[in-house]
């Protein structure tokens, strides 16, 4: 389940102000489905990065915030503390 509070906030620090929040859940909802479609057990940040390059509206720069609201949520799990281009990420077990 969304946390609203931390997706307002997300959004308020993050996005373009013209986002709505209907927006911002977009790429939040694309990026938990591509980890769940994604065959190996853990996915660079890079790929995600590429990923909602090539097949989003949204920008790569988008994406570690996007990230950070999913683990906030407990919906991911990360290998590092902060997430870089280089970090992977994972579904929560």
């Amino acid at each position: 389940m969304i946390n609203v509070d931390s997706m307002a906030w997300w959004i308020y620090h993050g996005f373009n102000p013209n986002c709505s929040l209907t927006d911002a859940l977009d790429l939040y909802e694309d990026l938990l489905a591509r980890l769940k479609n994604e065959p190996a057990a853990k996915t660079r940040v890079e790929a995600l990065r590429e990923f909602t390059l090539f097949n989003t509206v949204y920008r790569p720069e988008h994406v570690i915030r996007t990230l950070k609201s999913l683990r906030d949520d407990g919906l991911i799990e990360s290998d590092q503390q902060a997430l870089y281009r280089t970090s992977f990420v994972r579904l929560a077990s």
